[in-house]
């Protein structure tokens, strides 16, 4: 279930919103399929628990990932960054 009411998740000591340029970590090590993108939506599950992430991938097609590929990246070069094409 997406839930809209979900709009922040902590990580760290920091908090990732939605609308956020975030990082998403590769599937395993050594693998090259991380990405930089915009978080869309949380995934809830029905006791209110946060259970995944709703991105758009470099495809542009939607994706839905579980949480332990969400990295959280600065903010302030991050928007750059993702629009010249730059996954670092």
């Amino acid at each position: 279930m997406i839930d809209d009411a979900v709009t922040e998740l902590r990580v760290g000591r920091n908090f990732v919103r939605v609308g956020d340029v975030v990082k998403v970590t590769p599937s395993k090590p050594r693998k090259h399929d991380g990405f930089l993108t915009t978080l869309r939506s949380f995934e809830v599950n029905g006791d209110g628990e946060i259970i995944g992430f709703n991105c758009t991938g470099r495809d542009g097609a939607s994706r839905s990932l579980t949480l332990d590929r969400l990295q959280r990246v600065q903010q302030t070069k991050a928007k750059a960054r993702l629009r010249s094409g730059s996954s670092d």
